[in-house]
């Protein structure tokens, strides 16, 4: 299993939830097999692991080399289950994308978390569940390019 970096608990402490931090300066692909997207290397240990427990906080710093800006960092939280699923093994390279369509499921959603620490059954659904566009997409005939696949 990942290394967890956060632990949060429910305000009994009873229910914990771990949060893998995933961090790119520019995760944003404007066209990447086929896709936007938004990519984090997540490494070799993210593939086929998932447990309702934990999740993942994918940062965008959203930094631009030339010339020098910065804007406000966004926050992606995604299931263990879409990036455990997505990443296989084979690939030289360990990457989570996330497509556009999905970045609003993720966004900011702190109540995703807030909801799965109080057991409500829309976030345990929600962490429970692949949506299409979450699952490994990468070899579909709308995926050019070699990128990640060894």
């Amino acid at each position: 299993m990942p290394n967890v970096d956060i632990v949060v608990a429910n305000s009994h402490g009873f229910r914990l939830l771990s949060l893998q931090v995933k961090t790119s300066c520019w995760a944003h692909r404007s066209k990447h097999y086929g896709y936007e997207l938004r990519e984090w290397d997540v490494g070799a240990s993210a593939v086929g692991k998932s447990s309702d427990g934990l999740w993942y906080a994918f940062l965008d710093l959203r930094e631009e080399p030339e010339p020098p800006k910065q804007r406000m960092p966004l926050i992606f939280v995604v299931p263990s289950l879409w990036v455990g699923s997505f990443v296989q093994d084979g690939w030289s390279w360990k990457m989570y994308m996330l497509r556009r369509e999905l970045w609003e499921d993720g966004e900011e959603r702190w109540d995703r978390i807030e909801g799965y620490l109080n057991s409500e059954p829309e976030a345990v659904r929600w962490c429970q569940t692949i949506p299409e566009a979450a699952k490994d997409w990468s070899s579909t005939p709308n995926a050019s390019g070699d990128g990640v696949a060894a």
